[in-house]
């Protein structure tokens, strides 16, 4: 698994730099921890773009590839030095221009089965010394733009040869029944490396060796970007066969879920810890291991995450053929929607290194007291206001105490429940030293539908709400 900073299409912006997880945990660990790296397996459906270091233009020497324009009869009509990148748009296609040149020469990091990819719509044709031509072709449906920009189709090929430089060439006969005269390519490669089998055969025995092993598992941008649906919500490849067997081959083993919407994990208790790191961020490698090495993590699920795919309660939301789209389920989505038992994660769900007792709630009359609506008393536990939007009847207090032997941080969270079902109605995060008892206040945003008392609960998850109160 390729660690992912951000997603796809408007998602991403480029980073100055990337920390991976391995740079951090070097960096928390130092020198004198082993630490051993092993791929698993290859679930990611389009290889990494090019090295940049890795091509160099034939006629320049430049770091980067020669494009060329060439007629039918194989005229050049245009050629031009591209530098590296992820990807080339946009080429504009002359009338005359029936087929694009791509020529590098390549420095192969070691010898064995190669592959290269190429990215774009049309007929593509891979020429390497010393191995046949190869022909893939893709074309796209439908006319719109941004399928092509955000989702463009990636052709992969493998080649032999040892190490060292090569040239090679690809065709690209691009296709032209669109109405628009642009294209786009790109290159990416992938080093010689095992089968699947025996990659996760070494996972294995590293993984039996070492005093703690980490598995990290997702997706990608190209798999969480616009202009394209998931199918499914089995993570893709066979990384759920990596996290159990691993698990199986020591007890110690934590796993770290880089992706940014959820995934089925029917593994998710087997390992001795799971952390979801989300797409992080460019500094998300150092922020992982500050994580796993002790550092307090405060997130709370945003979403609620399934049991199984058939716990979804709502798994499309296409028109039907009329282009209607029914919405039966009214105000019944998210977490409203879930029923218990099909829930593996809740909504506001999130552990800390340390445990809390809630005593108790009690609701406040702000106008009676004189505090501003919905306000936090911050002198007294440094908590942070999370009142949800909309109009601000009142607010409840919370007490709670950090029963365990470290500080920790708890985001308290207050729902309104009307008509059997639960509604956020407002939360706040405090921090606390071990054995410290201490007081949260949280706006509350109720939007009843009737008039009179509503009962609120409070907790730490939508499915773990120990206290009870009357909403005013």
């Amino acid at each position: 698994m390729r660690f992912t900073a951000q997603g796809g299409g408007s998602a991403h912006v480029t980073p100055e730099h990337v920390v991976t997880p391995l740079e951090g945990l070097r960096r928390v660990l130092g020198a004198d921890t082993e630490i051993t790296v092993h791929a698993g397996v290859f679930p990611h459906a389009k290889l990494r773009p090019l090295p940049p270091g890795m091509a160099t233009d034939p006629e320049t020497g430049e770091h980067g590839v020669r494009l060329e324009h060439r007629t039918a009869d194989g005229t050049v009509l245009t050629a031009e030095h591209r530098d590296p990148a992820p990807w080339w748009f946009p080429i504009i296609l002359a009338d005359e221009v029936a087929e694009l040149v791509v020529r590098t020469r390549l420095t192969l990091p070691a010898a064995g089965l190669h592959r290269l990819s190429v990215l774009g719509t049309g007929r593509h044709t891979l020429r390497v010394p010393g191995n046949a031509d190869q022909f893939h072709e893709r074309l796209q449906e439908g006319d719109d733009i941004a399928a092509l920009l955000l989702n463009p189709p990636s052709h992969t090929f493998t080649f032999t040869a040892g190490a060292g430089p090569i040239d090679v060439e690809l065709l690209i006969s691009p296709q032209r029944n669109l109405p628009y005269p642009v294209t786009l390519t790109g290159l990416g490669y992938e080093p010689p490396r095992g089968t699947d089998e025996k990659e996760l055969e070494a996972a294995l025995t590293a993984a039996r060796a070492a005093d703690v092993a980490i598995v990290l598992v997702g997706s990608d941008a190209d798999t969480e970007t616009e202009s394209l649906d998931r199918t499914g919500l089995t993570l893709p490849g066979r990384q759920d066969d990596l996290v159990r067997q691993v698990c199986a081959a020591n007890p110690r083993t934590v796993v770290v879920v880089n992706a940014g919407a959820p995934w089925l994990m029917p593994w998710a208790h087997e390992p001795a810890a799971l952390l979801w790191s989300w797409f992080p961020g460019q500094e998300g490698g150092d922020a992982i291991a500050d994580v796993l090495t002790g550092a307090e993590p405060g997130g709370r699920l945003p979403t609620t995450f399934p049991a199984t795919e058939a716990d979804v309660p709502i798994l499309s939301t296409r028109p039907d053929d009329d282009g209607v789209l029914d919405y039966a389920e009214g105000d019944r989505i998210g977490y409203r929607a879930y029923r218990p038992e099909g829930v593996l994660f809740p909504f506001g769900h999130g552990l800390s290194y340390t445990t809390w007792e809630y005593l108790r709630a009690e609701t406040v009359d702000d106008a009676a007291d004189g505090s501003v609506d919905g306000s936090v008393d911050g002198s007294v536990d440094g908590s942070v206001d999370g009142s949800v939007d909309g109009p601000v009847d009142g607010s409840v207090e919370v007490t709670l105490r950090n029963a365990g032997d470290r500080p920790g941080r708890e985001v308290v969270q207050a729902y309104l429940e009307q008509d059997g079902a639960l509604r956020l109605a407002g939360f706040a995060a405090a921090e606390a030293a071990p054995g410290q008892t201490i007081t949260v206040r949280i706006g509350v945003a109720p939007r009843k539908p009737s008039s009179g008392p509503h009962r609120l609960r409070i907790g730490r998850s939508a499915a773990d709400l120990p206290l009870t109160c009357t909403a005013i």
